[in-house]
C-alpha cells in the first residue's frame, strides 16, 4: 500500500512540473526581410509570422516589423508594419499582381494565376495549398526551371514569328527571358533555367 501511495505522489509531482519554455521564447519587436509568403503567414529570416492577412499584403523582399510573442521559431503578432521593396522590378511585379486582382474575380483562380505567373504564393487559399501539399504536388505552385523553360519557349516562338531566324529575334527572346526572371523575383531555380535558356537561344540563332 505504501508503494502505491509513493508511486501516485511521484506521478502527481512529475505532472506538476511545467514543460520547459522553448528556446527563443518571449515578447518583443522582430524585424527582417520577407523570404517566403503563404496564405498562413510570412517568413522573416528563420522566423515564421502567423497571420492570414499577410499573404495578400506582402511579397518576397518587403521589409516587415512585428510586435508580438515568440515561441520557438513562431511569432504570434500583435501589431504589424511593413514597407514594400522600392526597387523597379518588385514595383512592377506588384502592379502586375494588382492587375490580376482586378481582372480575375475568383479567389482560387487568382491565387493559382499569381503563383504560376508571378511566383506569388501568398494569395493561394489555405485550403487549396493544403490539398496540393497532401497530394504531393505543392511544387507545381512554385516557379521553377520548368516554368521558365515554358516561358522561354513561348518567347522564342513569338520572336521567330516576328523576326524570323535573324539574330535580332534571338536577342529579343533572350531579353524577354531575362525580364521574366527579374520580374518573378530571380529565385535560384529560375535564374539557372534562365541562363540555360539564354545560352540555348543564342546557340540556335
Amino acid at each position: 500500500m505504501t508503494g502505491v501511495f509513493l508511486l501516485l505522489a511521484a506521478g502527481l509531482a512529475f505532472r506538476a512540473v511545467p514543460p520547459p519554455e522553448p528556446e527563443g521564447g518571449g515578447a518583443g519587436v522582430f524585424t527582417g526581410r520577407v523570404t517566403s509568403v503563404s496564405a498562413r503567414g510570412a517568413m522573416i529570416g528563420n522566423l515564421w509570422v502567423s497571420s492570414g492577412e499577410l499573404g495578400f499584403r506582402l511579397d518576397r523582399g518587403d521589409s516587415l516589423l512585428v510586435l508580438g510573442a515568440r515561441r520557438g521559431r513562431f511569432i504570434t503578432p500583435w501589431g504589424i508594419r511593413f514597407r514594400p521593396d522600392p526597387g523597379f522590378f518588385p514595383s512592377l511585379r506588384r502592379s502586375l499582381v494588382n492587375r490580376l486582382r482586378r481582372s480575375v474575380p475568383d479567389t482560387l483562380a487568382l491565387g493559382l494565376s499569381s503563383a504560376l505567373l508571378m511566383g506569388n504564393r501568398g494569395m493561394v487559399p489555405a485550403g487549396a495549398a493544403d490539398s496540393f501539399r497532401r497530394s504531393g504536388t505543392a511544387h507545381l505552385l512554385a516557379l521553377s526551371g520548368m516554368h521558365t523553360g515554358m516561358v522561354a519557349g513561348f518567347i522564342l516562338l513569338l520572336s521567330r514569328f516576328i523576326f524570323g531566324r535573324r539574330p535580332l529575334g534571338s536577342l529579343f527572346a533572350g531579353a524577354g527571358v531575362v525580364f521574366f526572371v527579374l520580374v518573378t523575383g530571380a529565385g535560384p531555380s529560375t535564374v539557372r533555367a534562365g541562363l540555360m535558356a539564354c545560352v540555348a537561344i543564342l546557340w540556335s540563332c
